[in-house]
């Protein structure tokens, strides 16, 4: 593959779930995968398992996406290091709590008997959470 060719993709959120399945693809289909994430060891291991199926080198570059300086950073060593980026997946989840926009449409403070923990890691109020409020926490 001539540098012409060569696709660079960074991956956010890289290490597990949806992200690794995606890094994972994009490396089965070519592309040369950056991923990114919080946590060193879990990012290693993503890049060991994405390099031994595809017989690819996976670079990890660990970062909390809450803080743009550390994403503008990671970004900087990405380009320095490949020259470009043709592909980002923001994949990383933040944790946000959609709390505030529940009260905000109900009226009520939310106790923790109103409360599930979602897959995302963010929280989902009862089924009176609606309209723009419920939006706006999916949107985050």
């Amino acid at each position: 593959m001539t540098p012409k060719e060569k696709r660079i993709a960074w991956v956010t959120g890289g290490g597990s779930g949806i992200g690794l399945a995606g890094a994972e693809a994009l490396a089965a289909d070519g592309w040369t995968v950056a991923i990114s994430g919080r946590r060193f060891d879990v990012l290693a291991d993503a890049a060991k398992r994405i390099g031994d199926k595809n017989s690819r080198t996976v670079d990890v570059f660990p970062v909390d996406v809450t803080r743009a300086d550390d994403v503008q950073a990671v970004a900087r060593s990405i380009l320095a290091k490949y020259g470009q980026i043709d592909l980002l997946v923001n994949n990383a989840g933040t944790r946000r709590s959609c709390d505030s926009h529940y009260e905000a449409a109900s009226g009520t403070p939310l106790g923790r008997s109103h409360v599930e923990n979602a897959p995302t890691g963010g929280r989902w109020a009862d089924d009176r959470v609606r309209g723009e409020h419920a939006s706006a926490c999916l949107r985050q």
